[in-house]
């Protein structure tokens, strides 16, 4: 990651898959149409300007050395391999209305999530076609806001009751829970049920929550009937995209450790 100073900086960074390819190189050429658009036209960059370049292994901060409408040269400065945030939080993210998805997905990944697992359940809205790239872009964006250098996985739809089971058949290592006004604080679940600080590298942790009508009552039930904690954010109803920043906000705060 960078460093402090760095990171105290304003500079923006970028996602680039091919970035690994010039590990062993002192440059990197990027010929990427889209990428070389937003830096040269779009944020107009120029040369002496700095950014940082990432994919899922590495983020290296650049000088731009050369710069036109074609192609992007960039001087390698410091490169550091990205470290994943522990523990892995998977959101069990229903298929909601198309600005909520959005939403939510986007607030999660700010929120440090490391995969969302979209879920169709009785009452979620149908996912367009073309979602799935759009999340994925919504994804990669804001990951280049939130300097978050490894993207969340992002998984096809499944119904949920496999969602439940997949969860529950993780073992002892995954520890799951559900958003509910009628669950214990989560001040409570943390205290009393996830494990300490010194087993993070070693547990997973999942997060359910309803669609903007909530889950069922039979759906409440095959949770209860699997032994799923019930954990509440609180006493007020919260849009379903911000039970979703919180949940995975919560998880992150209070398991933080500083590399």
């Amino acid at each position: 990651m960078v460093d402090n100073s760095e990171r105290s900086k304003h500079c923006f960074a970028f996602y680039y898959p091919q970035l690994s390819l010039f590990t062993h190189s002192d440059t990197i050429i990027i010929k990427q149409e889209e990428l070389v658009r937003r830096i040269s036209l779009v944020l107009r960059m120029k040369v002496t300007d700095q950014c940082i370049l990432f994919d899922r292994v590495i983020n290296v901060l650049c000088l731009i050395i050369q710069i036109n409408q074609k192609t992007i040269i960039v001087k390698k400065t410091v490169l550091y391999n990205n470290i994943p945030l522990h523990p892995f939080v998977i959101l069990y993210l229903p298929i909601l209305k198309r600005n909520n998805l959005e939403q939510a997905v986007s607030l999660a990944v700010h929120s440090g999530v490391s995969a969302i697992q979209l879920v169709i359940t009785d009452q979620s809205s149908s996912l367009l076609p073309a979602m799935k790239n759009r999340l994925e872009k919504l994804i990669i964006a804001a990951c280049e806001e939130s300097k978050y250098y490894i993207p969340p996985l992002l998984y096809s739809p499944v119904l949920l009751i496999d969602a439940i089971n997949t969860a529950k058949s993780e073992g002892n290592d995954c520890y799951s829970f559900v958003c509910s006004i009628d669950g214990v604080s989560f001040l409570k679940l943390v205290s009393n049920y996830l494990p300490k600080d010194n087993v993070l590298k070693s547990w997973n942790c999942g997060i359910f929550f309803g669609p903007e009508n909530d889950f069922t009552q039979k759906e409440y039930a095959y949770f209860h009937e699997k032994k799923f904690h019930m954990v509440s954010l609180g006493s007020l109803v919260l849009p379903s995209a911000l039970t979703a920043c919180i949940a995975v906000s919560l998880i992150r705060s209070s398991f933080f450790i500083k590399n």
